[in-house]
């Protein structure tokens, strides 16, 4: 709800609603808020702690968004037929579900 109401998350999200975001920009996005909750998962166990931190949530989305984009790009490179979905589909199979 914070991070919501931070004129930082508006001013980085727009008002561009959620359906007229292009593909990369979706993708992205869903990819960097799985690496966010999985890097951040300690905050999320306190509940104290979680609301200290929520300041410079939006930027630390920001962040996770611009690298996720770019990691889609890359492997949308490597592999030239798949689109920014499919890119997702194996990014988060590779980073969260397969035997490491």
């Amino acid at each position: 709800m914070q991070m919501a109401s931070n004129a930082n998350a508006r001013k980085f999200y727009g008002d561009t609603a959620w359906e007229y975001w292009d593909p990369m920009a979706k993708s992205g996005m869903q990819l960097a808020l799985m690496r966010l909750v999985q890097d951040l998962g300690p905050l999320l166990s306190d509940y104290e702690t979680f609301l200290r931190s929520g300041d410079d949530w939006p930027m630390k989305l920001a962040d996770y968004h611009g690298e996720a984009c770019s990691d889609l790009a890359d492997l949308m490179g490597e592999h030239q037929s798949i689109d920014p979905a499919k890119a997702l589909q194996m990014k988060v199979y590779s980073e969260f579900f397969a035997q490491k």
